[in-house]
């Protein structure tokens, strides 16, 4: 088969992504991004000189997709519980995709300076929103005045990134118990 010649930057980072969140960063290497694609490994150094700039790249690119379904979700939703459910149900998603946090979490001592900065943004952006919704209810009396929104947004992102790297092990039910349960304890 040909390879192919010009590949939009999404596609590549979409590939990546779906690669990262299935196998983690050690788990790929550009030979296997470019098979999957279909382009020569010396075409997608073209696009991104080292796998740390890739790896950004795809932190930097579903950081910003995240923060505008976050902010799209807050606005539409000022009750709490709704606020948590549908946080959790976006970082649960059945593409993987919100994986993501908890495997670089994992990966990050073997992540590049570049990827390790951009996952720390991360972490920071998701535990950030969480703090905000944490507040928010604070005030609205949905949560109680002695909740600390930082250490309960740590919890929160800690309960559903572990959740999902142990559905790994044990299926959809692991996920579907912790949040049952978180949402029990937070109701």
């Amino acid at each position: 088969m040909a390879k192919r010649k010009d590949i939009p930057r999404a596609e590549i980072l979409d590939a990546a992504q779906a690669l990262l969140c299935g196998r983690g960063y050690q788990g790929f290497s550009f030979r296997d991004l470019a098979a999957e694609i279909g382009i020569s490994s010396a075409s997608l150094h073209h696009h991104f000189p080292t796998k740390g700039d890739l790896c950004a790249a795809v932190v930097l690119r579903y950081r910003d997709a995240l923060n505008l379904r976050l902010a799209a979700l807050a606005a539409e939703n000022e009750d709490w519980s709704r606020r948590w459910r549908l946080t959790a149900a976006e970082l649960a998603r059945s593409d993987g995709d919100g994986h993501l946090p908890g495997i670089l979490a994992a990966d990050f001592a073997s992540l590049p300076a570049q990827a390790q900065q951009e996952a720390r943004l991360l972490h920071g952006n998701l535990t950030g929103w969480l703090a905000r919704f944490v507040t928010e209810a604070k005030k609205r009396s949905e949560l109680p005045q002695e909740a600390d929104a930082e250490a309960l947004a740590h919890a929160l992102l800690a309960l559903l990134q572990g959740g999902l790297l142990l559905t790994r092990l044990g299926g959809p039910a692991v996920m579907d118990g912790a949040l049952r349960q978180a949402g029990e304890w937070l109701a």
